[in-house]
């Protein structure tokens, strides 16, 4: 090694030079360490990225997984009913009714929930399209005190969610915990009656005589509903038909057949048949014609051996307008599924 002034050859270990005086400059040890510099800013240029890689995918799919929660919450102010109904053929179904009195711009939800005769205080929030529902029933006298949660999607008029009952004995130490599908409707409200227009008789004029008028066609069986019947679509009796069949209520739903579909299903056929379904979600659509509501119906069914099956049929309920209201009084339903 040389100096870097005068050019005077320099020992290995020389730090000076000792004709000038100048420091002796080692290449081999700063080379070194300069490569080591760049090395470790390499490592940690490297490491960054792949934080930084890592952090955006995480973000990717944090966005999916949660694009349903972003929108403002769904208003779920009102009444809903519902059943739950257990997947154990021992535990009895239970009518489920919620009455939310309160939300607040957060999704935050307040109410009521009414389960068989016990009442609770309802908590929960909403996110989107996403609902999370609880109540307790340890001070509303039941006799399992019950804690209920639900979770699940609104969708419309109905949120489809899984709940979950769990069952704590005062008696004993353990708690037993039943899981159910729940599928809970908005409660109809009375529709209001159409404005009627003005009648006009117009003055009669002078006619010339002419032939009796023919003979009147035959009545046939569904004929256009008096006026009374314009307060009252027929497509709200079909949606409360399957509303209280979730609710296990047959003997109201029975009330809503014609005397002509009671006299072909006795009640006591009627209701060993309906009670097979634990589940049902129907689709109503009202026809041009008055007495025709078209349906699209989803439905679980347990069969004889207990096991549960799914179904999904399509076809169009026949009503009449009899008692002063509309009755239900044939169907063509098909399968499709």
């Amino acid at each position: 090694m040389h100096c870097n002034r005068c050019g005077k050859l320099l020992g290995p270990s020389a730090r000076f030079c000792l004709k000038c005086g100048a420091a002796a400059r080692h290449a081999g040890a700063t080379d070194d360490r300069n490569a080591r510099y760049l090395r470790r800013r390499s490592e940690i240029s490297g490491g960054q990225w792949f934080l930084g890689m890592a952090i955006l995918v995480a973000a990717a799919a944090a966005a999916v997984w949660f694009r349903d929660y972003l929108p403002p919450p769904v208003d779920v102010v009102g009444q809903w009913s519902g059943s739950f109904v257990p997947a154990e053929a021992s535990t009895q179904p239970r009518a489920v009714r919620l009455d939310v009195t309160h939300m607040s711009w957060d999704g935050s939800v307040q109410g009521t929930v009414a389960m068989d005769e016990f009442l609770a205080p309802l908590t929960g929030r909403v996110y989107g399209h996403h609902v999370f529902l609880t109540a307790d029933f340890t001070r509303a006298g039941a006799i399992a005190e019950p804690v209920f949660a639900a979770a699940g999607t609104i969708d419309g008029a109905v949120i489809t969610a899984h709940s979950k009952l769990a069952l704590r004995q005062p008696t004993q130490l353990s708690t037993m915990t039943i899981d159910s599908p729940l599928v809970l409707t908005r409660t109809l409200t009375e529709l209001a009656a159409p404005p009627v227009a003005p009648s006009f008789t117009p003055t009669p004029t002078a006619q010339p005589p002419t032939a009796p008028p023919p003979s009147p066609p035959s009545p046939v069986i569904y004929q256009q509903a008096p006026a009374a019947a314009q307060t009252t679509r027929a497509v709200d009796t079909v949606r409360e038909y399957y509303r209280l069949w979730n609710l296990g209520d047959f003997r109201t739903m029975y009330g809503m057949l014609s005397s002509n579909f009671e006299a072909k299903h006795p009640y006591d056929l009627y209701v060993k048949y309906h009670s097979l379904v634990t589940q049902i979600i129907v689709d109503a659509e009202q026809d041009s014609m008055p007495y025709v509501v078209h349906v699209h119906i989803d439905s679980h069914n347990r069969e004889k051996d207990g096991s549960l099956t799914h179904a999904v049929n399509e076809g169009r309920w026949n009503l009449v307008w009899e008692d002063g209201t509309w009755k239900l009084d044939s169907q063509d339903v098909h399968e499709t599924q």
